[in-house]
C-alpha cells in the first residue's frame, strides 16, 4: 500500500463515520433517512470495509496498534448503536412496518435513545481523533 492510497482510505473512513453519526442524529430527531440505513453490525459498515481493504498495508504504514484501536472503537460504536436500533424495533408495529411510519417510543426509551446517541457522539469524536492521528503519521512518511 502506498502513502496516498492509505491517506485516501483514512479520509474515506472519516467521511463514512461522520455520515453514520449524522444518520443517527437524524433518526433521533425523527427525520426520515435518505439512502442506506445504518449498519447494525460493524462488519457490514463501510468504515470497517474501508479499513480492511488492505489492512496489513495500513498497519505497516500507520502502526498496528493504532489501527486496532480504531477498529475496536468502531466495533463498540456499533454495539452502542444497536441499543438504539433495538428500542426502535421493539416499538415498531405491523402498521409502521408496512407503511414506514416512525415508531412511538416511551418517554423512558426516548431518554435512553438520547443518552445512547450522546455516547455515540463521543465515540465518533474518538474515532475521528484516531483517524486524524493516522493521517498525521501518514503525512510524515516520505513518498
Amino acid at each position: 500500500m502506498k502513502k496516498n492510497d492509505a491517506l485516501q482510505v483514512v479520509a474515506k473512513a472519516k467521511k463514512l463515520q461522520n455520515g453514520e453519526m449524522q444518520k443517527v442524529l437524524l433518526m433521533v430527531k425523527k427525520i426520515p433517512l435518505d439512502g442506506d440505513a445504518i449498519a447494525t453490525s460493524y462488519l457490514e459498515c463501510g468504515v470497517d470495509k474501508a479499513l480492511r481493504e488492505d489492512e496489513e498495508g495500513l498497519k505497516k504504514l500507520v502502526g498496528a496498534s493504532l489501527i486496532e484501536e480504531i477498529e475496536e472503537l468502531h466495533k463498540q460504536w456499533h454495539e452502542e448503536y444497536y441499543k438504539i436500533y433495538e428500542l426502535y424495533q421493539k416499538e415498531k408495529g405491523l402498521v409502521s412496518k408496512l407503511f414506514g411510519s416512525q415508531p412511538k417510543l416511551t418517554e423512558l426509551d426516548q431518554e435512553k435513545v438520547m443518552n445512547y446517541s450522546n455516547d455515540l457522539k463521543e465515540m465518533t469524536r474518538k474515532i475521528i481523533y484516531k483517524l486524524e492521528a493516522a493521517e498525521g503519521r501518514l503525512k510524515l512518511l516520505r513518498g
